[in-house]
């Protein structure tokens, strides 16, 4: 799937219309594309992921708010995964 397959048109915030490049790819994974979306108008951010579906057209299939910034999120996709023993250790400090 490539950038220029994707539409996205209005904010889920306050219903404005993107501006041009508020959309930028943080990432590419299984064959769909993980996209931050600023909004110039209410100042929101979220983060979607975007893929085909069995037809072949562009289907947003998850997206939520964030308080990141793109160059935020494009970090946290190449952070490594926490591990079980990790929350454990976690839990066992804030007890």
């Amino acid at each position: 799937m490539k950038y220029e397959d994707v539409t996205i048109v209005n904010c889920s915030v306050c219903g404005e219309k993107y501006s041009p490049g508020s959309a930028k790819i943080v990432g590419n994974r299984n064959n769909s594309l993980v996209v931050h979306i600023h909004c110039d108008n209410c100042k929101s951010s979220m983060i979607t992921i975007i893929s085909k579906n069995p037809t072949g057209e562009n289907t947003m299939t998850m997206g939520m708010l964030t308080d990141l910034n793109y160059s935020e999120a494009v970090e946290s996709m190449n952070m490594k995964a926490i591990d079980a023993d990790e929350v454990l250790d976690i839990i066992e400090n804030i007890q």
